[in-house]
C-alpha cells in the first residue's frame, strides 16, 4: 500500500511539470520587490540643558557651566562681530550683530541668516520671552520682535544717560532686566527693569562692575551676570537691587565674552 502511494505522488509531480512549458510555475523564482522601511529623520540639535552659551569677540560659540565655572568651545559661527545670543522656548539659539540676525546650530556653531537688517540701531542685547518673541535692546531702547511676522513692539527706553551695556534677561512674560552703561567713561553698569505691558523702566542699582555683557537666569532660578574681562567673571545678581556676588573666574573659556544666554524657559 505504501509503495502505491509513492508511485501516485511521483506521477502527479510529473504531470504538473508537463503542464508548464518552461518547467516552472509563473511567478515562481521572481525576486520580490523590497518594501522600503520608513526612516526617522535626524533629530534637530538642541542646546545642552541647564548650560549657558556664550559668544566671544571672534564670534565663537561656547558652552558655559555656571556651577563649575568652566567653558569649552563649540566652534566658529563664521559671522563677524556678533554682539549677543539668546535661547528661545523652542530651543533655538539666535544671535545678532548690529545689522543682522542669525540662527546658530548648537552642535557646530554654524550660523544661518534669518534677518537681513537690524531691528534697532546698535542692537547688542538679546533674550526671548516665554511666548517666543525676542527682546532686542540697542542704544537706550528695548523692543519685542515676533520672528514669524517681523512685527516689532516698543517695550521701553532707559533714561538717565544710560544705554544697553550688552544684555537683557526676560523674567516671565511681564518683566525683563537689562545691564545699562553710561555713554562715556568707565562707571559700573546698572541693573534696569522693564515692564513689558506698561513700558515703565526703572534703575534698580549698581552691578558693581562695568561690561556686564552676559545676563540671564539659570536652571536654579538665580540671575547670573558675566563680565567681559580676561578671563571672564561669573556673578550672582540680586534681581531686586542689582547687588552682585563674585562667584569666580571662568576656566578654559574665551579671553573675553561679548554675550551669553541662559537655558530656555529661565
Amino acid at each position: 500500500m505504501r509503495g502505491m502511494m509513492v508511485f501516485a505522488g511521483v506521477a502527479l509531480l510529473a504531470g504538473a511539470a508537463a503542464c508548464n512549458d518552461n518547467g516552472i510555475t509563473a511567478g515562481a523564482g521572481e525576486t520580490p520587490t523590497p518594501i522600503e522601511s520608513a526612516t526617522t529623520p535626524p533629530a534637530t540639535p538642541t542646546p545642552v540643558p541647564c548650560q549657558f552659551y556664550g559668544i566671544d569677540s571672534a564670534s565663537n560659540l561656547w558652552i558655559i557651566d555656571p556651577v563649575a565655572i568652566t567653558a569649552h568651545t563649540v566652534g566658529a559661527t563664521g559671522v563677524a562681530s556678533m554682539t549677543d545670543i539668546a535661547i528661545t522656548p523652542d530651543d533655538r539659539i539666535i544671535g545678532i550683530t548690529k545689522t543682522k540676525a542669525y540662527e546658530i546650530d548648537p552642535s557646530n556653531a554654524h550660523a544661518t541668516e534669518i534677518a537681513s537688517s537690524a531691528w534697532l540701531t546698535n542692537q547688542d542685547a538679546l533674550d526671548a520671552l516665554p511666548d517666543g518673541r525676542l527682546l532686542v535692546g540697542g542704544d537706550a531702547d528695548l523692543v519685542a520682535v515676533d520672528l514669524s511676522t517681523g512685527a516689532k513692539e516698543n517695550v521701553g527706553s532707559i533714561s538717565g544717560g544710560r544705554v544697553f551695556s550688552g544684555d537683557v534677561a526676560a523674567e516671565g512674560t511681564g518683566t525683563a532686566l537689562g545691564s545699562a552703561k553710561v555713554t562715556s567713561g568707565t562707571a559700573n553698569d546698572h541693573l534696569v527693569s522693564f515692564n513689558v505691558a506698561t513700558h515703565a523702566v526703572n534703575d534698580l542699582g549698581d552691578l558693581g562692575y562695568p561690561k556686564v555683557f552676559g545676563l540671564d537666569y539659570g536652571c536654579d532660578g538665580n540671575l547670573y551676570g558675566m563680565v567681559a574681562q580676561t578671563p571672564p567673571l561669573l556673578l550672582k545678581v540680586n534681581p531686586v537691587s542689582g547687588a552682585t556676588t563674585l562667584l569666580g573666574t571662568m576656566t578654559g573659556g574665551p579671553t573675553t565674552l561679548w554675550g551669553a544666554a541662559g537655558p530656555a524657559g529661565n
